[in-house]
């Protein structure tokens, strides 16, 4: 109960740290230099297409003015779909320019303000030009690698990753790294690496990193940072590292939906993700499913012992094992744009793993050819796994973009069943091993840049539970009461 009404009461204080009035941030070509004047940012997007067939026009050049002091503050090209967007421009008056090569320019004038701070401009249609263009080239380069002050960053959005499924590809092509067939990591040679997932502890990699990592799709990253210093923030003593993988959240305007799937002889999988936004609103979901094939395996044992007076003994053990395993992912992510300045993000994500078996093996002993014992016994287990995650995320940005405040609440479960039945001569016996545990972590931080470093002040609290129960359970019983009990907590 004290748990929902905390986070009742951060809900308002959240989507009240709005950016103040009177700026106070740098001038900006030529911007603020009446500091009593207030000035927001928001949002210009539009669509590029031919006035006659209303085709798209990719890579068409867009340009922002100043229309006060005449200067260009902004520039971009349109996508495969002739859209474009411009994020974080001042409030003022403004002129579009939009140029295509064979076409005539369009200028399109407006103003941004407070009361409307966003533009959007459903379709700005171009005129064919009957003079003759000389060439033009547009290039635009994104760095892959970037170095920066405490971390070595890898760009996965900016490369060419065609063919890549997971996050243990793309790891293989991160700097410093080095990835194992079994999916192990390495940093500079050292495995002893903490992982986060956008800047924070994740129970999704805990425990098997390498099937974690396989249950997150490569199309979701974003970027890769190794971070061989970490901070304070980052709880980092003794480890040879961090790697931070940083998942897409941007913000999209329309919707976009895949669906892949591949079949094999070791491993079946199939996965979908949707996104759709709208404005400063944007919504995503994705899943997937990974499963082997039921695999049998044959196990023979024989052995022959002898004395002098002539006894011979002979084991055999004779056995079949059948086992399989099935993993499944999920999770959906909602972020909102407040304004330039403000923003908020949830989301929820799950993951399980359950691994049945089945081992049938016959037993034969013998003396001097006579029968001692000969039996059947059978060993049926079920190991399931789940982990369920919920993030929520402030964060308030500044015009100077290396100054930084944010506000994040997570609460992640890892719950573990096991359970074995075992049938032999001696008779039936099951035994139960649950665990559980739950971690919740709320934590502040502020970055504050000076000069070529920067400061890094924050509070983090945490709470661990966790909970194991051990019962054995033999034929003669009517009901189970826990044989071993294990309770932890951590604040």
């Amino acid at each position: 109960m004290k748990r929902i009404l905390f986070f009742i009461m951060l809900c308002p204080l959240v989507l009240l740290s709005q950016r103040p009035h009177g700026g106070g941030g740098r001038n900006f070509q030529g911007f603020n230099k009446n500091k009593s004047k207030s000035y927001f940012r928001g949002n210009i997007s539009g669509k590029v297409v031919d006035l006659k067939s209303g085709k798209e026009l990719e890579f068409a050049n867009i340009s922002l003015t100043n229309a006060k002091w005449n200067k260009i503050v902004e520039g971009t090209i349109t996508d495969i779909n002739g859209k474009f967007t411009m994020t974080g421009i001042l409030s003022g008056k403004y002129i579009l320019n939009v140029e295509y090569l064979g076409y005539k320019r369009k200028s399109v004038e407006f103003v941004l303000t407070k009361k409307n701070p966003d533009l959007r401009l459903k379709e700005i249609k171009l005129e064919t030009s009957s003079e003759m263009l000389s060439e033009v080239t547009i290039e635009e380069e994104k760095p892959i690698y970037e170095s920066k002050i405490d971390k070595i960053v890898y760009n996965a959005e900016n490369d060419l990753n065609e063919g890549l499924i997971d996050a243990t590809d793309v790891l293989r092509k991160a700097p410093l790294l080095s990835v194992d067939f079994e999916g192990n990591v390495e940093l500079r040679g050292s495995k002893r690496i903490k992982f986060l997932l956008n800047g924070k502890a994740s129970t999704f990699l805990t425990g098997d990193l390498a099937s974690a990592l396989q249950m997150i799709p490569a199309e979701q990253i974003k970027s890769v940072e190794i971070i061989t210093s970490p901070g304070a923030k980052y709880d980092g003593e003794g480890d040879a590292g961090i790697v931070n993988i940083v998942t897409k959240k941007k913000i999209i305007d329309g919707y976009k939906a895949t669906i892949n799937g591949s079949i094999g002889t070791r491993v079946n999988s199939n996965s979908y993700n949707i996104s759709l936004g709208k404005g400063r609103f944007s919504l995503s979901g994705w899943g997937g499913l990974h499963a082997s094939w039921s695999r049998e395996g044959v196990s023979t044992y024989r052995r022959e012992d002898w004395n002098d007076i002539g006894d011979t003994n002979i084991l055999t053990n004779d056995g079949v094992n059948i086992s399989q395993w099935i993993g499944y992912r999920g999770g959906t992510n909602l972020y909102y744009d407040i304004n330039a300045y403000n923003s908020i993000s949830s989301d929820i994500n799950f993951r399980g793993r359950n691994t049945p078996s089945e081992n049938s093996t016959n037993y034969l002993y013998l003396t001097n050819n006579n029968t001692v014992y000969n039996y059947n016994s059978t060993v049926t287990g079920e190991n399931d796994s789940k982990n369920i995650e919920w993030n929520t995320d402030y964060t308030k940005t500044f015009d100077d973009e290396d100054k930084e405040f944010t506000m994040s609440f997570q609460i992640g479960a890892r719950l573990k069943d096991q359970d074995t039945d075992i049938s032999d001569i001696i008779g039936d016996l099951t035994n139960i091993n649950d665990e559980k545990n739950i971690e919740e972590t709320f934590q502040i931080d502020y970055t504050h840049p000076i000069n070529s470093h920067k400061i890094d002040i924050g509070g983090k609290i945490i709470n661990r539970d966790q909970e194991m129960q051990y019962t054995t359970i033999s034929e003669n019983q009517d009901y189970a009461t826990p044989t071993e009990v294990f309770n932890y907590n951590q604040k």
